[in-house]
């Protein structure tokens, strides 16, 4: 879970892989997972995780691009109404876990902690597109496509068209 960054449903659940939902159990027993929740989106994430994904919380937002653009606070309220949603998407978690004092001191900007949650997936996932993660973590695709992109810079991931190599046949 570390390592992946957060599971969804259907990985937890996936019919063709093990059944990770009993290992899921024993960590959230033991405070070391929890159920992320923002929308739609359900996220199983390990308990270190979990600044990562309040930090990813003004990606996005109205809030954000408002203040970036010198907005008031009643300029936001008014934009907000117009955009029919509230300034940030805010995660919850289910349970409430005590994310440990060293990890919850360290302040992430919402890009880096992109970049890091983004890290695990395809190393896991093998090859997989923006679109694919974006739709995982509920995130415009844009925003995934720049944390790959810094994961590219990196040496980390690579872009390209990949394809199972073709069966000999007999």
């Amino acid at each position: 879970l570390m390592l992946l960054g957060y599971m969804t449903d259907q990985e937890v659940h996936d019919k063709q892989q093990a059944d990770n939902s009993v290992f899921l159990e024993a960590l959230v027993q033991t405070g070391r997972a929890t159920l992320a929740k923002c929308g739609d989106t359900r996220l199983w994430i390990a308990v270190e995780k979990q600044p990562l994904f309040k930090a990813i919380e003004q990606i996005g937002s109205v809030k954000t691009l408002a203040n970036a653009e010198g907005m008031s606070d009643d300029q936001v309220k008014k934009l907000e109404a117009l955009a029919g949603r509230p300034a940030t998407k805010e995660w919850t978690f289910t349970p409430e876990v005590k994310v440990p004092a060293n990890l919850a001191s360290v302040e992430w900007t919402p890009e880096a902690a992109l970049v890091e949650l983004m890290r695990g997936r395809p190393e896991a996932l093998g090859p997989v597109t923006g679109k694919q993660l974006a739709a995982s973590i509920g995130m415009p695709v844009n925003k995934i496509e720049q944390a790959l992109l810094a994961l590219e810079m990196e040496g980390f991931a690579f872009q390209g068209h990949y394809t199972p190599l073709a069966q000999a046949a007999d």
